[in-house]
């Protein structure tokens, strides 16, 4: 099997890498370095898509929000962030959509965030205790440093 050439980044120096897998064993070779053999451990990787409507969302933009969001579950997404910070007002359509793509891609095995929230949205969220159902997040910044933390998923 042809030895894969990967990037690894140990104490934020970049270092190349020629990793092979010889039976059970994984060799790795650093640079000029000699051959060693190590056990190698690996980072949970999520793929992950963000759906950002703009404007309100009403029937109209629902309806192409629930387009997207069927596109990457045909894909097998099992991470979707909604981030709503272009989103000044929620009609209950709006809101039953978010809810219908939060059930379907939880029995699917998967999670949808929130995040960015605006007052109106924030309330609606709040006085329907949805706050309670979503993991909501500030913005789209928090979830990233959430998925490097491995606090999500």
């Amino acid at each position: 099997m042809p030895a894969l050439l990967k990037c690894f980044y140990l104490y934020n120096q970049r270092i190349n890498a020629g990793v092979q897998q010889r039976g059970n064993k994984t060799c790795v070779t650093f640079d000029s370095l000699n051959s060693l053999t190590l056990e190698i451990g690996m980072t949970q990787c999520v793929d992950f898509r963000v759906i950002q409507p703009d404007g309100i969302l009403s029937a109209s933009v629902a309806k192409l929000m629930l387009q997207e969001f069927e596109q990457y579950y045909q894909q097998h997404i099992k991470v979707i962030l909604i981030d709503l910070q272009n989103v000044a007002m929620i009609d209950s359509f709006g809101l039953g959509i978010i809810v219908s793509m939060h059930n379907k891609l939880k029995l699917a095995g998967g999670k949808l965030y929130i995040c960015g929230l605006q007052k109106q949205a924030r309330f609606l969220f709040d006085i329907s205790a949805l706050d309670r159902l979503f993991d909501i997040l500030p913005d789209q910044d928090a979830f990233h440093q959430a998925l490097r933390e491995n606090s999500l998923v």
